[in-house]
């Protein structure tokens, strides 16, 4: 069983990242929220922290002989097979 597509969740996403760079970038925010900007190294180790499982993941599928990005076959996809 597959998922309708869901428009909104791009809408969020954006939402989200500019809510955070608000955080940083707006002065009033900053100083309510305790933040500070992240450093060009500070982002390579948050983008290695969030990839690492999804690479991992993709890793697997395709061990199982899967194709990377393609979800797990549920029960109803093989019944509807020949």
């Amino acid at each position: 069983m597959r998922l309708p597509p869901n428009p909104w969740i791009w809408v969020s996403f954006v939402v989200l990242l500019g809510l955070q760079w608000l955080s940083v970038a707006a002065a009033p925010l900053s100083r309510l929220l305790t933040t500070v900007p992240l450093a060009g190294g500070d982002w390579l180790v948050l983008a290695a922290g969030v990839l690492w499982p999804v690479v991992a993941l993709e890793i697997v599928k395709a061990s199982r002989g899967r194709p990377l990005g393609q979800p797990r076959p549920t029960s109803a996809d093989s019944a509807a097979a020949p």
